[in-house]
C-alpha cells in the first residue's frame, strides 16, 4: 500500500515509491524512517513489536517500551532495540 507524506501509519504494512523517503510513527511512539523503494510491516506478539523489513533500508528511533521490546527482522538477520 503506497503511503503519502504525513500519512498515519497505523495500517499493518507500508511501502513507498522510488526517489522518496517516508517517516512513520508507530503506535508505541517509535519513529521509523524508510528510504525509497523500501517495504516493511509491523506485528505484535508476547515479546513486543516486530518491524519486518522486506526490502530496502530503514532507520528506527525506538520509544521506551513498556513490558516488551522492539525488534527489527530481515530475512538475513534480526536485532532487538
Amino acid at each position: 500500500m503506497p503511503v503519502n507524506t504525513g500519512a498515519n501509519c497505523s495500517k499493518a504494512s507500508v511501502s513507498y515509491g522510488e526517489g522518496r523517503a517516508c517517516v512513520c510513527s508507530s503506535g508505541d511512539g517509535s519513529v521509523i524512517e524508510m528510504k525509497d523503494s523500501s517495504e516493511f510491516y509491523l506485528t505484535k506478539n508476547g515479546l513486543g513489536t516486530n518491524v519486518h523489513l522486506n526490502r530496502g533500508s530503514i532507520g528506527v528511533e525506538a520509544a521506551k517500551q513498556g513490558s516488551g521490546h522492539l525488534f527489527v527482522d530481515k530475512a538475513t538477520r534480526s536485532c532487538r532495540l
